[in-house]
């Protein structure tokens, strides 16, 4: 084995110390190109970087886009349902309405007719209280050619026009009103007892009269009644306690 002497060692140490101030420009030239290599690098990783962050943030506001679609989707679809659901019951409320107007149309010919026959029937009845009974007929009659009133509403009251007329047939009435006698005008009490009989006397009680329904007219009774009248009046006044009493009663007529 051959050996290296220092002298040997030196040369080599000599010429590396030659080559070294010759090579080092183009030792810092790649230095330097690394360095800019490094930093391009930098540069292009903080790109990609940023590209990723813009890109998620583009996948994020996708699915957010996606689920607001859906939503939007299932909320049309619920509008849409509630849309048909709304025309089907406009239909048939359309149907509805048609019905009723042809009800008002057979409904209102039947009201009039029951205002007729009871103006006709108070008209030929026994004529207690007569003109407030015509009068309430006749607001009836003015309340039913007024547009905005509905038929139920008419019908309602109708009805309780009917009531009234039925309370009158039981019950005695006493009311003061003026009555024509022997051409003179005089204060006279009624009383009538239900549809049975209706008669008036003189405040004094010295005259009485009853109503012939079939003749329309009023008949002067004897002075035998006289007491007996008086005792009613006094009874419907509640003046005095309720008992029997005879008067005069006509047969009552059907009205036509």
């Amino acid at each position: 084995m051959k050996r290296y002497t220092p002298i040997g060692l030196s040369i080599a140490a000599a010429m590396l110390l030659a080559w070294i101030p010759a090579n080092s420009a183009q030792l810092d030239d790649i230095l330097a190109a690394e360095k800019s290599s490094n930093r391009t690098l930098a540069q292009a990783q903080s790109q990609i970087d940023t590209l990723d962050d813009q890109t998620n943030d583009l996948v994020d506001t996708y699915r957010v886009v996606i689920q607001e679609n859906e939503v939007l989707r299932t909320y049309n679809r619920q509008v849409s349902d509630q849309i048909k659901q709304q025309l089907s019951d406009i239909t048939l409320i359309g149907s509805q309405l048609e019905g009723i107007t042809q009800t008002r149309r057979e409904v209102m010919p039947l009201i009039q007719d029951m205002i007729d026959s009871l103006r006709t029937f108070v008209e030929n009845d026994i004529p207690f209280r007569r003109t407030e009974r015509l009068a309430r007929i006749e607001a009836l009659q003015d309340l039913m050619d007024q547009p905005d009133v509905a038929p139920s509403e008419r019908y309602r009251l109708v009805l309780e026009r009917y009531e009234t007329e039925v309370d009158y047939g039981q019950k005695i009435d006493v009311y003061e009103g003026i009555e024509n006698i022997d051409g003179q005008s005089l204060k006279v009490i009624y009383l009538s007892v239900g549809r049975i009989a209706f008669m008036f006397q003189t405040p004094d009680s010295s005259r009485s009269f009853v109503w012939n329904n079939s003749d329309r007219a009023w008949e002067e009774l004897g002075s035998e009644y006289n007491s007996r009248i008086r005792k009613a009046i006094q009874m419907g006044q509640k003046a005095v306690q309720a008992d029997l009493v005879r008067i005069p009663v006509f047969a009552p007529q059907g009205a036509s």
